[in-house]
């Protein structure tokens, strides 16, 4: 599981079979044989897409606050301004 999570935490250039097995003090080929066993390209691409739709949700609820924060200073004509 230690030579998954490199691999999966590995910034997206960096990323690869050769790179884990250097790094962990492994040979590439038993890095690669765990790699097909356990499917770990197709499990980091779930992985990233699913940080990716958490760091969308997130990104759109802060525009949805912002949007209100703009609403609500706009209908109220002496805001009291926070820095």
């Amino acid at each position: 599981f230690e030579a998954f999570q490199h691999y999966r935490d590995t910034p997206g250039n960096d990323r690869s079979l050769g790179n884990t097995a250097s790094s962990l003090g492994k040979g590439y080929a038993i890095v690669a044989r765990w790699s097909s066993d356990y499917r770990w390209r197709e499990r980091v691409q779930q992985w990233d897409n699913e940080r990716h739709r958490m760091y969308t949700e997130a990104a759109l609820a802060e525009v949805r606050a912002m949007g209100a924060r703009h609403a609500a200073r706009s209908a109220d004509p002496y805001p009291v301004l926070t820095p």
